[in-house]
C-alpha cells in the first residue's frame, strides 16, 4: 500500500487525498509546482523539519493548486 510523502500514513487506492494530513496524492512521476512565499524583513517562518506538514498547510497547497 502507498504512504503519503508528507506524514507517511498509509493511502488507499484511488484516495485523491491523503486522509491523515490532507496533502494531495501524487501519482508516480507527477509533481507540485514550488510556490514563492514573500515573509517581511524580520519575521520568522516555520513549516515544520522534516516532509510532514500540518492540515491547514496541506489545505493551503490544495488551494494553491485549484
Amino acid at each position: 500500500m502507498p504512504i503519503c510523502i508528507f506524514c507517511g500514513a498509509e493511502i488507499h487506492d484511488g484516495d485523491p487525498f491523503c486522509k491523515n494530513c490532507g496533502a494531495p496524492v501524487l501519482k508516480e512521476g507527477e509533481t507540485i509546482e514550488p510556490i514563492t512565499i514573500e515573509v517581511p524583513e524580520g519575521a520568522e517562518i516555520t513549516i515544520g523539519d522534516g516532509p510532514e506538514m500540518t492540515h491547514d498547510e496541506a489545505r493551503w497547497v490544495r488551494e494553491k493548486q485549484k
